[in-house]
């Protein structure tokens, strides 16, 4: 389970955003993201680790396509 999303690439393939668990603690925990999942993550990784992960964290958005990449889209699709 990814403490901040997979789509944050900075920190994707960090050590410290992800746990392993099972389908039903996975499904426990992403309904509830807010607090039980910060806690322990904080509980398994501590106060160091966690704010090194928070200090890498950028929330990366898609870029927009460029023009080639739009022509090419569209001569896939026609």
């Amino acid at each position: 389970m990814h403490y901040h999303s997979r789509v944050a690439r900075s920190v994707r393939f960090h050590p410290h955003n992800a746990i392993a668990g099972c389908y039903g603690c996975h499904a426990f925990l992403e309904n509830r993201k807010t607090v039980e999942h910060r806690d322990l993550m904080y509980k398994i990784f501590g106060k160091e680790k966690m704010a090194e992960v928070e200090r890498l964290y950028v929330k990366m958005r898609p870029r927009p396509p460029t023009e080639a990449e739009k022509q090419e889209m569209l001569n896939k699709w026609k």
